[in-house]
């Protein structure tokens, strides 16, 4: 079952995996000059590339590298390039989160809290919250100021 963040929250971790994500797409978009004008990749050119850099994503994520792991978890959780899957995103966001990735800790914190395609767990939110929280992470240590507010001033 998903569940809407709650409204006092500014930024949500669809919101920043969108970002990140949006990043992404702007490196592998391929632009080719042409005689009078530029030239995009075609829809299917592009498509094939997202499809090979996830397979990337996949390699190196497997031997362990928490960033790969993480954008795995943006790729499934956003269904970019893949069918959204938020149970596969919620599994490499914990692998990445695990290694002490805070963005990767930060979406699991919310996914566990919230129960939004995962069995909801808000304990273990809150301490994956915290942890990315510790790390620098602004937007962890919001949403935990803003959890009192939302679960009604407690």
């Amino acid at each position: 079952m998903s569940r809407k963040l709650p409204a006092s929250i500014p930024f949500s971790r669809r919101f920043a995996a969108a970002l990140g994500m949006s990043l992404v797409l702007i490196a592998l978009c391929v632009i080719q000059p042409g005689p009078m004008q530029t030239e995009v990749l075609a829809a299917s050119d592009y498509a094939s590339q997202i499809h090979s850099q996830i397979h990337l994503y996949h390699e190196a994520a497997e031997q362990g590298s928490m960033d790969a792991q993480h954008m795995l978890g943006c790729f499934y959780d956003l269904g970019l390039g893949v069918p959204e899957d938020l149970e596969k995103a919620a599994y490499w966001y914990r692998k990445a989160a695990e290694q002490g990735h805070a963005e990767a800790q930060y979406n699991l914190g919310i996914m566990l809290y919230t129960g939004d395609g995962i069995p909801q767990d808000k304990k273990e939110g809150v301490q994956w919250l915290r942890k990315a929280a510790a790390q620098g992470y602004d937007e962890a240590q919001e949403y935990l100021d803003e959890l009192p507010k939302a679960e009604g001033g407690r």
